[in-house]
């Protein structure tokens, strides 16, 4: 099984032998999810609810129905006429943008890079923030939090070099302490 169809049955996408796919996503998402511990427990999982497209301006919305938009003004470049014989999901017959929301809806997973729920800032100025510039928990002596959950906005590319990053500035900053 190649790659692409190990995706496409995991969620049930319809699949040929011969085929690509354009991905599209909210970098930036405007909605804001949660975590919650379960117990005090340890070992008990954390309660994560992503809470995806629940901005109020529905932008994350907007930019979904847009992404399916554009890719589909891509598609029918000329270049890429040779490669394209039909459109498989969400399929030609979805045109609305009712209906290309209820798609995306239904299609959307995450693209694990989980980010920001441990914001970085001036808990003076944002009750949101649980660390300060030094990566220190506000309120906890010696605890540093160094990994992308201190992004105070989400990044627009994979964050893996940026939190390689923050690991290295944050040994640094213990090495100085």
């Amino acid at each position: 099984i190649e790659a692409y169809d190990i995706e496409n049955n995991l969620f049930g996408y319809p699949s040929e032998k011969h085929a690509f796919s354009i991905a599209f996503n909210v970098n930036k998402a405007k909605s804001r999810g949660h975590v919650q511990l379960r117990s005090n427990n340890y070992l008990d999982p954390p309660q994560i609810d992503c809470r995806y497209f629940t901005d109020e301006q529905n932008h994350d919305k907007a930019v979904m129905i847009a992404g399916l938009k554009l890719a589909r003004k891509i598609i029918e470049q000329t270049p890429l006429q040779k490669w394209t014989k039909c459109e498989l999901s969400p399929g030609a017959q979805i045109q609305t943008d009712q209906e290309i929301w209820d798609y995306c809806r239904k299609a959307t997973t995450t693209l694990f890079h989980p980010a920001g729920t441990c914001k970085m800032g001036n808990v003076d100025n944002d009750n949101m923030v649980v660390v300060n510039s030094q990566l220190k928990v506000q309120g906890i002596k010696n605890l540093r939090i160094a990994d992308t959950s201190v992004f105070p906005t989400m990044i627009s590319v994979n964050p893996c070099i940026t939190c390689m990053m923050i690991g290295e500035k944050c040994a640094d900053m213990i090495k100085q302490d």
